[in-house]
C-alpha cells in the first residue's frame, strides 16, 4: 500500500521535519510513502489568505494524472485545506492532520484542547471543529511567531507558552495544531503528565489501515 504525503507549504525545513517523523515511525518508509511539497505555495500557512493560496496549488497538484495513482493520501496542514475537493479528485482515502487528531481523541479519555502557534489560525480551526462536530474541544493560540519555528530558542518559548496556558485549562490531552510542531512532540511529552497528540503521527498510522 503506497501513500502520497503532501506538504501544503513551501518551507524546505518543514519538509525535513516531516520526513524525519516518517522515518522515525516507519524506518522502511521508502516502501510505503512518497513525499512531495508545493514549490509555489506560501512559506507558511497562517490563516485564510495563505490557505486560499495553498488550496489553489493543491488542487492543481492533484489534478495531475501521476498524483492520482496512490492508494491513499496525507495532507500536511492542520487547517485541513481542500480536504473534500481532493477526496473528490482522487476518489481515495485522504487523511488530514486536524481530522485525524480528532479521531484519535475519540479513542482516549480526558479533556482535549488544540494549541496552535498564532491567532490567525484560530478562526479557521474553530470552523473545522464545528464542521467535525467536535464541540467539546476548544482551540487556543500560543501567541508565537511561526517565522521563528526553526530558531534554537523556539522550543524554550514554546514550552513556556504551553505551561502558562495549561495552568488556565483543565485538560489532559494537548493536540499540536501545526505541522511544524510535530518536531517537538517527544520533547514536550518527556516528563509531562499530559498526552501530546500529533496529527501527522495520527495520519501516518491511519494510512496503514486498509479501507
Amino acid at each position: 500500500m503506497k501513500t502520497l504525503i503532501l506538504n501544503a507549504n513551501s518551507d524546505k525545513k518543514i519538509n525535513h521535519i516531516i520526513l524525519e517523523k516518517i522515518k522515525t515511525i516507519f524506518p522502511r518508509s521508502n516502501d510505503h510513502f512518497v513525499f512531495k511539497f508545493l514549490k509555489n505555495a506560501p512559506l507558511s500557512i497562517q490563516g485564510v489568505k495563505d490557505g486560499l493560496s495553498a488550496k489553489s496549488e493543491m488542487i492543481k497538484f492533484f489534478n495531475k494524472k501521476e498524483n492520482k495513482k496512490f492508494d491513499n493520501y496525507i495532507l500536511c496542514c492542520f487547517d485541513d485545506i481542500a480536504l473534500e475537493e481532493i477526496q473528490s479528485i482522487v476518489n481515495k482515502p485522504v487523511f488530514s492532520l486536524c481530522k485525524s487528531s480528532l479521531l484519535y481523541c475519540e479513542l482516549i479519555q480526558g479533556k482535549s484542547a488544540i494549541l496552535t502557534i498564532n491567532k490567525n489560525s484560530v478562526p479557521v480551526i474553530k470552523k473545522l471543529l464545528k464542521k467535525y462536530k467536535a464541540n467539546n474541544i476548544k482551540v487556543y493560540s500560543l501567541n508565537l511567531d511561526i517565522i521563528n519555528i526553526h530558531d534554537k530558542n523556539f522550543f524554550t518559548h514554546l514550552k513556556k507558552s504551553i505551561s502558562q496556558l495549561i495552568k488556565k485549562l483543565n485538560i489532559q490531552n494537548v493536540i499540536l495544531g501545526s505541522t511544524g510542531l510535530t518536531n517537538f512532540k517527544e520533547q514536550l511529552q518527556k516528563n509531562s503528565s499530559l498526552n501530546f497528540i500529533d496529527g501527522l503521527e495520527c495520519s501516518l498510522y491511519l494510512s496503514r489501515i486498509k479501507i
